[in-house]
């Protein structure tokens, strides 16, 4: 199963209990389908950047999921269809998981590698010094 996240605007005519509907409709069609919903959040209502559907208002939400790939097909599906929604995105996070994920492992890569050399540079330092410090002490006559 992949990992999805799906952004979408609703109508803000629809009161309260319409609005928490519509994202529980698509919530549901995840789990029936075989997913697993991992987030459902309203991000509120907030300015369209022009009008869609003569609305310059809309009802942010993300939902956040995993699920089989024939899933997203289908929530578009409805998006489509279902009055009260006025834009979706839906977006594949499998990459992006995939990418932070390597990035974390280099990110900790470099780091060792970084500490190494310090580690290196330290010791370099000490003996240096210790060197230094027999060389200037003048042999003790007996």
């Amino acid at each position: 199963m992949k990992n999805y996240e799906q952004m979408f605007v609703l109508n803000p005519a629809l009161d309260e209990e319409a609005e928490k509907a519509l994202a529980e409709k698509l919530a549901t069609i995840v789990t029936n389908d075989g997913g697993e919903v991992l987030d459902l959040k309203k991000w509120g209502k907030r300015r369209l950047a022009y009008e869609i559907k003569g609305q310059i208002e809309g009802s942010y939400w993300v939902l956040t999921f995993k699920a089989p790939p024939q899933v997203p097909l289908e929530l578009r599906r409805i998006v489509k269809i279902t009055e009260g929604f006025l834009r979706d995105i839906l977006v594949d996070l499998t990459d992006s998981i995939k990418a932070q994920k390597n990035r974390e492992v280099h990110m900790k890569a470099a780091e060792a590698r970084r500490a190494a050399k310090a580690l290196a540079r330290d010791r370099e330092r000490e003996q240096r010094q210790e060197t230094e410090q027999q060389v200037e002490e003048p042999p003790k006559e007996a």
